[in-house]
């Protein structure tokens, strides 16, 4: 039988046990080591350029998020904006069916064909 566990209660119900069986000075001590994680910035750069610290990875995810849902919001409703999207479609349709464009459109096509077309233990 398996009973099922709310997992963010579990957590929610172990932090409260943490915290509430730590004294006053231990408890600033883990609030402060907590604060400190998050806004200090690694010291190891890693090889993907420099890290940020968990609160600037927050705020820039949340930006992201927010911009996402404006500029959705606004490709959804703003016709002006809609419009001139269509226009720029159109015009880069129209460019890529023409002479240069379609010769290099056809090349990239086949190309992409020859490339399905090999045996794996080519790549």
């Amino acid at each position: 039988m398996q009973i099922p566990i709310d997992q963010n209660a579990l957590r929610e119900l172990v932090s409260k046990a943490i915290l509430d069986s730590l004294t006053g000075d231990k408890r600033d001590e883990l609030l402060k080591g907590a604060i400190k994680e998050l806004i200090e910035t690694p010291k190891n750069t890693g090889p993907y350029g420099p890290k940020v610290s968990k609160l600037e990875q927050a705020f820039a995810q949340a930006v992201e998020v927010s911009a996402n849902r404006i500029i959705t919001d606004m490709m959804n409703n703003d016709e002006a904006l809609i419009s001139k999207i269509k226009g720029v479609m159109v015009e880069a349709v129209e460019r890529a069916f023409e002479e240069t464009g379609r010769a290099k459109m056809i090349e990239a096509i086949s190309n992409a064909i020859v490339h399905g077309l090999r045996p794996k233990s080519d790549y």
